[in-house]
């Protein structure tokens, strides 16, 4: 996968080229104050969903709904699951499929143990109804501001193995402590351990965390030194660490992740098939904030020694891309070092066959606005930017091969960015992606650097097609009012090879559509 070398390329292609059709299902009704909040599992079967009531949205789910769609996507089966036993509410944790079974889990806060459980119980997939056993499969200690230290679920590549990790109380700059508790794939417990990091708590942040197929698990942490989490003298104050936790060893693997004297702003990692571990992300020359290039580590699987540790940055063209005529002809005549990208976050690493890897990152950051009118009286607004993304391909050796932008401006207020962002698709030696746009950017020949703003009263689902040379076309697929919904690109999912499954919904209107590459 995306094995060669191209030039990155920018084409507006029309809705009649399109690799894909979609196809909508009916329209439904939901019913008042809920929202479909997860889409667990699709196949033969259909569509499974969760549904959540509330009474607002920073509340608990006072109800919880498993819905079942058909194939083509009409509404089989709507049943509330009771958040109720003995008298008392439970809190909706989640539900997944795990080896062609349903997992509802919920837990329940025990005021007098200071104690807060967490359950498990199967789920009738025909009837979608819960098993009358309620079993406790983890509990975590805690009382006031540590209550919202909750459960956190991972699955290992192949799904056959179940993480479930909680954070443990600790005081004031003494070493985090956490649970880990690792499962096969019909929730039988394998291993678990009680764990305290050699770091104090202020000294070190927990970034990520995945178990692999054996049931090993790797935590990716930040370790401030000093104590220190401000950059001094222009020179970065922290590493990434990683540490390694296997079935049977008392003592965890520590790696340290150095990139010398450049600043790591995001990276995640994969294990790949032979078992090494591969570390990518971006780096900034002077601070946290910008992006400059790429890192790429890889660690090897016996000792997870780092074997392989480089930094490329962008080419000059790539950064002058993101800017205005006048600004990159500006750039041009000053060194490039002043040159970065600025608040990307990064959402996916992709392995590729021989050792390389896909980067996918999406450029976000909020803003607050606070007016005051003639009494003196305040509003404020919270704006929510989900801007262009990138896409990097790094070959084997750590060297950028090609890196091309999707150019995207999606800026709303007050909703959360709610319809905002994108999904993702890979199919074959392709990677789409789908998010809502304005018709006014297929209109024509345009600058990329001059979108128009995506909006809920006038937007088209737009598809980004990158090829394996890192050539983009984007697609108007279809305008959302012939649909009487908005789609919710982060609802939306990759179902099969060549399949994605297409949510929208606006007021109380929601339907799902079928997107076949």
């Amino acid at each position: 996968m995306f094995l060669l070398l191209g030039l990155p390329l920018f084409v507006v292609a029309q809705s009649s080229d399109v690799p894909a059709k979609l196809k909508w299902g009916k329209e439904f009704k939901e019913p008042g104050s809920s929202y479909l909040s997860q889409v667990i599992h699709t196949g033969t079967n259909g569509i499974y969903a969760v549904r959540e009531k509330r009474n607002g949205m920073l509340s608990q789910a006072n109800a919880i709904y498993l819905e079942r769609f058909n194939e083509d996507f009409n509404l089989e089966r709507s049943q509330e699951i009771s958040l109720k036993h003995k008298g008392k509410m439970r809190d909706f944790e989640t539900v997944f499929h795990l080896n062609d079974a349903f997992f509802f889990f919920t837990s329940f806060y025990n005021q007098a143990h200071e104690n807060r459980y967490l359950f498990v119980q199967q789920i009738d997939p025909n009837r979608l109804v819960p098993s009358k056993d309620l079993t406790k499969i983890a509990e975590s200690p805690g009382k006031g501001k540590e209550l919202d230290r909750g459960f956190d679920f991972r699955f290992s590549p192949d799904s056959t193995k179940v993480l479930i990790y909680n954070q443990l109380p600790q005081k004031r700059q003494e070493p985090e402590r956490f649970h880990l508790r690792v499962f096969d794939d019909a929730l039988n417990l394998i291993w678990t351990r009680e764990v305290q990091m050699p770091y104090r708590d202020d000294a070190f942040s927990v970034e990520e965390y995945r178990v692999n197929e054996n049931g090993d698990v790797y935590l990716l942490g930040v370790l401030f030194k000093d104590g220190s989490r401000v950059r001094r003298d222009g020179k970065p104050t922290y590493e990434y660490i990683m540490l390694v936790y296997e079935q049977g060893e008392q003592t965890a693997r520590q790696v340290e992740i150095d990139p010398g004297d450049y600043f790591i702003t995001d990276l995640t990692f994969r294990v790949n098939r032979n078992g090494d571990v591969i570390c990518a992300g971006f780096y900034s020359l002077k601070d946290t904030y910008s992006i400059k290039g790429v890192c790429y580590f890889r660690l090897d699987a016996e000792n997870y020694d780092v074997i392989q540790s480089d930094i490329e940055p962008f080419d000059f063209e790539f950064l002058t891309e993101f800017l205005s005529d006048r600004k990159a002809e500006k750039a041009s005549r000053s060194p490039d070092e002043k040159l970065s990208l600025y608040q990307y976050g990064l959402d996916h690493l992709i392995l590729r066959s021989d050792g390389g890897a896909i980067l996918v990152a999406e450029q976000f950051y909020t803003r607050t606005v606070v007016n005051y009118d003639y009494r003196g009286m305040t509003n404020t607004r919270v704006f929510y930017y989900y801007n262009d993304m990138v896409v990097v391909n790094i070959s084997p050796q750590g060297t950028i091969e090609w890196a091309t932008r999707i150019p995207k401006r999606q800026v709303t207020s007050e909703d959360g960015g709610y319809y905002s962002s994108y999904s993702m698709a890979v199919v074959r030696d392709h990677l789409y992606f789908v998010f809502n746009d304005n018709p006014r950017n297929f209109e024509g020949d345009r600058s990329p650097n001059e979108l128009h703003n995506f909006g809920t009263g006038r937007s088209v689902i737009a598809l980004a097609d990158v090829s394996i040379e890192g050539e983009l076309k984007i697609y108007p697929l279809q305008a959302n009012s012939e649909t009487n919904v908005i789609s919710r690109p982060k609802m939306c999912k990759q179902t099969g090879s060549r399949e994605m499954v297409i949510y929208g919904e606006r007021n109380r209107l929601y339907r799902f559509a079928k997107l076949s590459f």
